[in-house]
């Protein structure tokens, strides 16, 4: 129903309308930009055309970074964020994250998780340079970054 272009502006639309939650974005798209886009498809239907572009939003992304005026400078900056990828131990043991996932720490929400780390790598001004996913049980940010 959406050509790949826009399919990325429905995208770039619900980050700038913060509606940060996913399953609800559709419902309010319709409300919102349902006039410049009459026919929105189902959900299961755009999670897919985003997953297909994937890889043509992240070279667009790091096409905008590279024009970035900070993008030549030494400094970067990282954090990792906690990823819940399952609550069940039969999640824990039938899923396929095996190598990336693991138990770790939330010391910001004081509880144990089972999941990855997103480690994002930005300039000062914010823009994403790179970033990675990490198991949560490696302590050490500096060396997940590298291998990023």
């Amino acid at each position: 129903m959406l050509t790949p272009a826009e399919a990325v502006v429905v995208a770039v639309a619900q980050v700038l309308l913060r509606c940060d939650q996913e399953r609800y974005w559709l419902r309010i798209a319709a409300a919102r930009i349902g006039h410049l886009f009459p026919r929105l498809p189902s959900q299961a239907v755009y999670n897919r055309q985003l997953r297909d572009l994937g890889p043509q939003m992240s070279a667009a992304a790091l096409w905008i970074a590279r024009h970035i005026p900070t993008w030549h400078e030494p400094l970067r900056l990282m954090d990792g964020t906690p990823i819940r990828c399952g609550a069940s131990r039969v999640t824990v043991n039938r899923s396929s994250l095996g190598e990336i996932a693991g138990y770790g720490m939330d010391k910001s929400h004081h509880a144990f998780y089972w999941g990855a780390k997103l480690m994002p790598i930005t300039t000062a001004d914010g823009a994403v340079t790179a970033f990675s996913l990490a198991c949560p049980k490696d302590l050490d940010e500096r060396k997940q970054a590298l291998h990023g």
